[in-house]
C-alpha cells in the first residue's frame, strides 16, 4: 500500500469501501479480492458460492453488502510473518484486507455513525481475512451457517466469535476456516486450529494461532522443524493438542457404523473431531467435522447393536446416528460446510467412483492404494457448479482425533459399554419393560449448561427438573438420552421426543457401577427416577430409593 504524499491529510474512513455484490462491477472486485489469478481455489470459491448463490426458492443472494477494510493487521498472519516468512529473502507485506458480509444493503452512514453497526448484528454474516499471498489468500474466515432447512441441518460445533469494526463490536456463531498456504498452515495444523478455536470460544479455553500450533507440534521431535513444513504426522498432531491443554484421543477406524456413531456423539457434544483421511494416490489429508444432517427414514431398517460383556449379551439397541445421512466438514482444500458421506467398503464400487470422478478431466485418477484395506471410505461433495469436474473427492477414514477437555476421563467407547450394562441393570432392578426399539443418543455436556437447558424445557417433569437442578454434579457429564424408534423417526426434530436419560460422570472410571441419575417414562406415562451421590457405592440401595409418578415423553436437547 503506497504511503501518503507529503502534506496530504488522512481522511476519515479512507481505507473503507462498501461493495454491493448484486452489481456486476462490485462482484468482479470481490472476486478479485478472494480468488487467485492462476488457479481454482475451492476454499475461496466455496465462500463465494455460499454467500452469493441463492438458497432454494430465494431469488436474492444471502449476502447483499460487503464492507471492506483495506488495512487490517491479522494476529494469525502477523504471527506467521514474524515466525516464518520474515526469514525468507523476499519481503512479505503483513497488511491484510478484511471483508465483512451483511445480508442487507448497508449505507456509509451505518459505518460512520456511532452505534449504527451494532444495530446490524442480526444481518451480519461474518468476515474473511485476505492475506497478501499468491497462494492460500483466504485467511481467518468465519461465515454464519446458512441453514436453508433448520429442522434437518445442525452445525453443532459453533463458537461465538466477536469482531470489532470501527470500534463497534459484532459477533457471529459459527466455526472458523482458513486455507492452507502449504508452509505454516497445512491441512493438519488448520484442522487443529479449527477444532480448538471452536472449543476456545465455546468453553472459554485458550486460543492459539496456526504458527503456535506448528511450533507445539514440532518442538520435541528429533528431525522435525517448526517450519516451513509439508504437514504433520498424527503423533505431532496429538502432541500439539496435548501441549495446548487438551487430552486428545485417537480412534483407529475399521468399522463404518462405529465410526459414524463416535463422530456423531462428539459432534453433538460441540467438540469438533479431526478426521484423518487417505486419498487414492496415497497422500494423506485432515478435515474437521462441524455438524451433521438429520433425515427421516421412510422405511426404517434399523441396525440394532448388541453389546456383550464377558461373553454375555447385556443390551440391544439402536444408535441415533442411524438418522444421520451425512456430516458437515470444514476442509482447508475444498471449502466450508462441505458434505461428507460414508460409503460401503466395496473395492470395485470404490474404484468406479474414483475413476468416474475424474472422467472429464485431463488427469486420470491415480489409485496407488489397496482399496481392499479401505474399511471406512467417504465421499466429500465439492459443491461446485455443473461445469466443474470432479464433483466429489473419495477418501478413506483411517483415524479420528478428538481433542477432549483434560477433565474428561471416560471415552466414548468406555461410556457406551458402561451405559449398556447400567441401563440393562436398572431396567431389571426397577422391573421396567425394556422396549425392543430402544434408541440411545449420547453426548458430552457441562453440568451447568445442562441445568440451564432443562430449566427451559417445560415438557420435562417439574419434579425431575428440580431434582437435577439442585443436585451436585461433576463438571462434565455423559448424557445418554433414551427413546424409542416411533418417537425418533419423525419428519421434523421439533417432533422428537425422548423417554428418559442416563447421566454418567464423564470424569470418572469406566468400571465402577455408579451413575449420576437414571430416568425413564414407560408407554403408560409412568415415570421412574433414581440418583446416586458421590458418596454412594451401593447401586441397589440407590435404585431401591427411586421415585415414581405420572410422567410423559419430552423434548431432547437440540443444538
Amino acid at each position: 500500500m503506497p504511503g501518503r504524499k507529503e502534506g496530504e491529510r488522512e481522511k476519515p474512513y479512507q481505507n473503507w469501501v462498501i461493495l454491493y455484490p448484486t452489481q456486476k462491477g462490485d462482484l468482479k472486485i470481490l472476486e478479485g479480492f478472494l480468488l487467485p489469478k492462476q488457479e481454482l481455489s475451492l476454499g475461496a470459491t466455496s465462500v463465494l458460492n455460499y454467500l452469493l448463490k441463492p438458497p432454494k426458492d430465494i431469488k436474492l443472494p444471502l449476502c447483499r453488502s460487503v464492507l471492506v477494510e483495506d488495512a487490517y493487521f491479522d494476529q494469525d498472519f502477523s504471527d506467521s510473518v514474524s515466525t516464518f516468512y520474515s526469514r525468507g529473502f523476499r519481503d512479505i507485506n503483513k497488511i491484510c484486507r478484511r471483508l465483512h458480509f451483511f445480508s442487507r444493503r448497508i449505507k456509509p452512514s451505518d459505518v460512520t455513525e456511532f452505534g449504527a453497526l451494532e444495530q446490524l448484528n442480526d444481518s451480519y454474516l461474518g468476515f474473511s481475512v485476505i492475506r497478501p499471498l499468491q497462494v492460500g489468500k483466504l485467511g481467518r474466515t468465519v461465515i454464519k451457517a446458512r441453514r436453508e432447512n433448520p429442522e434437518v441441518e445442525f452445525p453443532t460445533c459453533c463458537g461465538r466469535l466477536h469482531t470489532n469494526i470501527a470500534g463497534e463490536e459484532l459477533f457471529v456463531d459459527s466455526a472458523p476456516f482458513m486455507e492452507q498456504d502449504g508452509r505454516v498452515q497445512t491441512c493438519s495444523s488448520v484442522a487443529i486450529w479449527i477444532s480448538t478455536t471452536v472449543m476456545a470460544h465455546s468453553f472459554n479455553f485458550p486460543k492459539y494461532t496456526t504458527s503456535e500450533i506448528m511450533n507445539k507440534a514440532t518442538q520435541t521431535l528429533v528431525g522435525a522443524r517448526a517450519g516451513p513444513t509439508q504437514g504433520l504426522t498424527y503423533e505431532q498432531m496429538m502432541l500439539a493438542c496435548r501441549d495446548m491443554g487438551y487430552a486428545p484421543i485417537i480412534f483407529d477406524e475399521t468399522d463404518k457404523l462405529e465410526a459414524i456413531y463416535q463422530i456423531y456423539s462428539y459432534v453433538e457434544s460441540g467438540i469438533p473431531p479431526i478426521l484423518l483421511l487417505q486419498l487414492p494416490d496415497g497422500n494423506h489429508h485432515a478435515v474437521t467435522v462441524i455438524g451433521h444432517a438429520y433425515s427421516l427414514l421412510p422405511q426404517p431398517r434399523l441396525q440394532r447393536v448388541c453389546l456383550q460383556r464377558l461373553g454375555e449379551e447385556i443390551l440391544c439397541y439402536v444408535r441415533s446416528s442411524e438418522w444421520v445421512p451425512y456430516f458437515y466438514i470444514h476442509d482447508d482444500q475444498r471449502g466450508i460446510f462441505r458434505e461428507l458421506y460414508f460409503l460401503d467398503p466395496d473395492p470395485d464400487q470404490l474404484r468406479q467412483k474414483i475413476v468416474s470422478a475424474h472422467a472429464d478431466t485431463l488427469l486420470p485418477a491415480k489409485i496407488t492404494v489397496d482399496l481392499k484395506e479401505w474399511h471406512c471410505p467417504v465421499s466429500i461433495n465439492l459443491g461446485l457448479p455443473s461445469k466443474y469436474v470432479p464433483k466429489e473427492t473419495i477418501a478413506n477414514l483411517w483415524g479420528t482425533i478428538v481433542p477432549l477437555p483434560k477433565e474428561i476421563a471416560l471415552s466414548h467407547s468406555e461410556m457406551e459399554m458402561k451405559c449398556a450394562w447400567l441401563i440393562s441393570f436398572c431396567f431389571s432392578r426397577l422391573k421396567l419393560k425394556l422396549p425392543q426399539s430402544l434408541v440411545l443418543r449420547s453426548y458430552l455436556t457441562r453440568s451447568n449448561d445442562y441445568k440451564v437447558r432443562i430449566g427451559q424445557n417445560s415438557e420435562m417433569s417439574a419434579f425431575v427438573r428440580m431434582l437435577y437442578r439442585g443436585k451436585s454434579m461433576p463438571k462434565w457429564l455423559w448424557m445418554i438420552e433414551m427413546s424409542t424408534a416411533d418417537l425418533v423417526n419423525v419428519a421434523s426434530v421439533n417432533d422428537l421426543r425422548i423417554r428418559g436419560e442416563l447421566i454418567l460422570d464423564a470424569t470418572g472410571n469406566p468400571w465402577p457401577t455408579d451413575f449420576v441419575a437414571f430416568h425413564w417414562v414407560d408407554d403408560k406415562n409412568e415415570g421412574a427416577v433414581a440418583t446416586m451421590t458421590r458418596e454412594d457405592s451401593d447401586i441397589d440401595a440407590a435404585l431401591m430409593a427411586s421415585s415414581r409418578g405420572p410422567d410423559k415423553p419430552y423434548r431432547p436437547m437440540v443444538r
